[in-house]
Protein backbone atom coordinates (compact mmCIF):
# COMPACT_ATOMS: atom_id res chain seq x y z
CA UNK A 1 0.00 0.00 0.00
CA UNK A 2 1.51 3.46 -1.16
CA UNK A 3 2.04 5.59 1.70
CA UNK A 4 -0.51 8.26 2.74
CA UNK A 5 -0.15 11.44 1.16
CA UNK A 6 0.58 14.25 3.31
CA UNK A 7 -0.79 18.08 3.12
CA UNK A 8 0.00 21.36 4.94
CA UNK A 9 -2.72 22.31 7.04
CA UNK A 10 -2.99 25.07 4.42
CA UNK A 11 -3.63 23.14 1.84
CA UNK A 12 -6.28 21.35 3.65
CA UNK A 13 -8.13 24.84 5.14
CA UNK A 14 -8.18 25.77 1.84
CA UNK A 15 -9.87 23.04 0.45
CA UNK A 16 -11.97 22.93 3.23
CA UNK A 17 -12.85 26.74 2.27
CA UNK A 18 -13.03 25.65 -1.05
CA UNK A 19 -16.16 23.36 -0.22
CA UNK A 20 -17.49 25.61 2.09
CA UNK A 21 -17.70 28.27 -1.01
CA UNK A 22 -19.23 25.88 -3.37
CA UNK A 23 -21.75 23.49 -1.02
CA UNK A 24 -21.94 25.21 2.44
CA UNK A 25 -20.64 24.17 6.12
CA UNK A 26 -23.23 20.73 6.20
CA UNK A 27 -20.61 19.42 3.42
CA UNK A 28 -17.01 20.29 4.92
CA UNK A 29 -16.23 17.10 6.19
CA UNK A 30 -13.10 14.78 6.58
CA UNK A 31 -14.27 12.42 4.09
CA UNK A 32 -14.92 15.78 1.62
CA UNK A 33 -12.31 17.35 2.43
CA UNK A 34 -9.67 14.09 1.68
CA UNK A 35 -11.88 13.86 -1.50
CA UNK A 36 -11.11 17.63 -2.95
CA UNK A 37 -7.10 16.55 -2.01
CA UNK A 38 -7.37 13.46 -3.68
CA UNK A 39 -5.97 11.85 -0.29
CA UNK A 40 -7.67 9.80 2.52
CA UNK A 41 -9.45 10.89 5.46
CA UNK A 42 -6.45 9.92 7.97
CA UNK A 43 -4.25 13.50 7.55
CA UNK A 44 -7.26 15.62 7.50
CA UNK A 45 -8.22 14.25 11.06
CA UNK A 46 -4.44 14.70 12.06
CA UNK A 47 -4.51 18.20 10.53
CA UNK A 48 -7.48 19.63 11.55
CA UNK A 49 -7.31 18.48 15.61
CA UNK A 50 -11.06 19.74 15.98
CA UNK A 51 -13.80 20.83 14.14
CA UNK A 52 -13.97 24.25 16.20
CA UNK A 53 -10.48 24.87 15.18
CA UNK A 54 -11.80 24.44 11.68
CA UNK A 55 -15.06 26.68 11.76
CA UNK A 56 -12.82 29.29 13.46
CA UNK A 57 -10.45 29.41 10.37
CA UNK A 58 -13.31 29.03 7.64
CA UNK A 59 -15.19 32.27 9.92
CA UNK A 60 -11.25 34.12 9.86
CA UNK A 61 -11.52 33.35 5.44
CA UNK A 62 -15.37 34.19 5.14
CA UNK A 63 -14.74 37.67 6.90
CA UNK A 64 -11.96 38.10 4.71
CA UNK A 65 -14.44 37.90 1.59
CA UNK A 66 -16.73 39.95 2.89
CA UNK A 67 -14.73 42.57 3.75
CA UNK A 68 -13.32 42.66 -0.23
CA UNK A 69 -16.90 43.05 -1.46
CA UNK A 70 -17.09 45.90 1.39
CA UNK A 71 -14.04 47.69 0.54
CA UNK A 72 -15.10 48.01 -3.06
CA UNK A 73 -16.07 51.68 -4.01
CA UNK A 74 -19.27 51.57 -4.95
CA UNK A 75 -20.63 55.17 -3.98
CA UNK A 76 -19.37 58.79 -2.53
CA UNK A 77 -20.90 57.55 0.68
CA UNK A 78 -18.47 55.15 3.23
CA UNK A 79 -21.41 53.87 5.29
CA UNK A 80 -23.98 53.52 2.16
CA UNK A 81 -20.93 51.66 0.30
CA UNK A 82 -20.46 49.53 2.48
CA UNK A 83 -23.92 48.20 2.86
CA UNK A 84 -24.41 47.92 -0.52
CA UNK A 85 -21.25 45.71 -0.38
CA UNK A 86 -22.58 43.59 2.44
CA UNK A 87 -25.67 43.12 0.12
CA UNK A 88 -23.61 42.38 -2.98
CA UNK A 89 -21.66 39.47 -0.48
CA UNK A 90 -24.68 37.76 0.88
CA UNK A 91 -26.01 37.88 -3.24
CA UNK A 92 -22.67 36.60 -5.36
CA UNK A 93 -21.85 34.34 -2.29
CA UNK A 94 -24.74 32.56 -0.77
CA UNK A 95 -23.19 29.52 0.69
CA UNK A 96 -20.24 31.93 2.79
CA UNK A 97 -22.93 34.30 3.72
CA UNK A 98 -24.93 31.23 5.32
CA UNK A 99 -21.97 30.31 6.89
CA UNK A 100 -21.34 34.11 8.43
CA UNK A 101 -25.28 35.16 9.00
CA UNK A 102 -27.06 31.56 10.42
CA UNK A 103 -24.69 28.54 10.78
CA UNK A 104 -21.82 29.87 12.79
CA UNK A 105 -22.01 33.10 13.04
CA UNK A 106 -19.89 35.87 15.28
CA UNK A 107 -21.25 37.68 17.98
CA UNK A 108 -21.04 41.87 17.16
CA UNK A 109 -19.49 42.24 20.65
CA UNK A 110 -17.02 39.84 19.66
CA UNK A 111 -15.78 41.22 16.20
CA UNK A 112 -15.72 44.41 14.58
CA UNK A 113 -15.21 42.56 11.50
CA UNK A 114 -19.04 42.47 10.61
CA UNK A 115 -19.70 45.88 11.82
CA UNK A 116 -16.62 46.58 10.15
CA UNK A 117 -17.59 50.28 9.30
CA UNK A 118 -14.07 52.40 8.41
CA UNK A 119 -14.98 55.91 10.43
CA UNK A 120 -13.79 58.85 8.19
CA UNK A 121 -12.39 62.23 9.03
CA UNK A 122 -14.28 64.88 11.03
CA UNK A 123 -15.26 66.62 8.12
CA UNK A 124 -16.44 63.33 6.20
CA UNK A 125 -18.28 62.64 9.23
CA UNK A 126 -19.88 65.75 10.07
CA UNK A 127 -20.72 65.71 5.82
CA UNK A 128 -22.98 62.53 6.57
CA UNK A 129 -24.10 62.53 9.71
CA UNK A 130 -24.58 67.07 10.64
CA UNK A 131 -22.46 67.13 13.58
CA UNK A 132 -23.67 64.37 15.54
CA UNK A 133 -21.12 62.75 18.22
CA UNK A 134 -19.47 59.29 17.80
CA UNK A 135 -21.71 57.63 20.10
CA UNK A 136 -25.00 58.62 18.29
CA UNK A 137 -22.61 57.68 15.19
CA UNK A 138 -22.01 54.43 16.31
CA UNK A 139 -26.20 54.01 17.61
CA UNK A 140 -26.80 54.73 14.03
CA UNK A 141 -23.98 52.35 12.57
CA UNK A 142 -25.59 49.25 14.59
CA UNK A 143 -29.33 49.84 13.67
CA UNK A 144 -28.32 50.10 9.91
CA UNK A 145 -26.32 46.74 10.26
CA UNK A 146 -29.26 44.90 11.59
CA UNK A 147 -31.68 46.87 8.97
CA UNK A 148 -28.58 45.34 6.65
CA UNK A 149 -28.32 41.86 8.09
CA UNK A 150 -32.08 41.53 7.76
CA UNK A 151 -32.43 43.12 4.31
CA UNK A 152 -29.41 41.07 2.51
CA UNK A 153 -30.88 37.64 4.67
CA UNK A 154 -34.54 38.80 2.48
CA UNK A 155 -32.65 39.18 -0.69
CA UNK A 156 -29.82 36.08 -0.48
CA UNK A 157 -32.84 33.74 0.49
CA UNK A 158 -35.84 34.93 -2.02
CA UNK A 159 -37.76 36.08 0.88
CA UNK A 160 -38.08 39.17 -0.72
CA UNK A 161 -38.68 41.00 -3.86
CA UNK A 162 -35.76 41.53 -6.31
CA UNK A 163 -34.76 44.76 -5.75
CA UNK A 164 -32.70 46.54 -8.70
CA UNK A 165 -28.98 48.40 -7.18
CA UNK A 166 -30.93 51.58 -7.78
CA UNK A 167 -33.81 50.64 -5.46
CA UNK A 168 -31.10 49.03 -3.11
CA UNK A 169 -29.63 52.01 -2.66
CA UNK A 170 -32.87 54.44 -2.70
CA UNK A 171 -33.79 51.90 0.25
CA UNK A 172 -31.01 51.85 2.29
CA UNK A 173 -30.13 55.75 1.82
CA UNK A 174 -33.62 56.57 3.23
CA UNK A 175 -33.32 54.16 6.34
CA UNK A 176 -30.24 55.76 7.44
CA UNK A 177 -31.74 59.12 7.01
CA UNK A 178 -34.44 57.96 9.59
CA UNK A 179 -32.16 57.19 11.96
CA UNK A 180 -30.09 60.11 11.46
CA UNK A 181 -33.47 62.11 12.45
CA UNK A 182 -33.68 60.22 14.88
CA UNK A 183 -30.80 60.33 16.31
CA UNK A 184 -30.84 64.45 16.00
CA UNK A 185 -34.70 64.69 17.66
CA UNK A 186 -33.44 62.57 20.45
CA UNK A 187 -30.31 64.78 21.02
CA UNK A 188 -32.60 67.99 20.67
CA UNK A 189 -35.32 66.54 23.14
CA UNK A 190 -32.16 65.67 25.66
CA UNK A 191 -30.75 68.98 25.62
Amino acid sequence: MPPLARFTTEEILQASFSILRKSGIQDVTARSIAVELGSSTSPIYTALKSMDNLISELQKRTIAVLNEYQSRVHLQNPFLSQAIGYIAFARAERSLFRFIAIEAPIKLEESSNLQNINFPDEDIKKQWFGGLDDTAIKTITLKSYYFVYGLALSIAFGSSTTYSDDELILLLRETGLAFIQFEKIKGEQHK
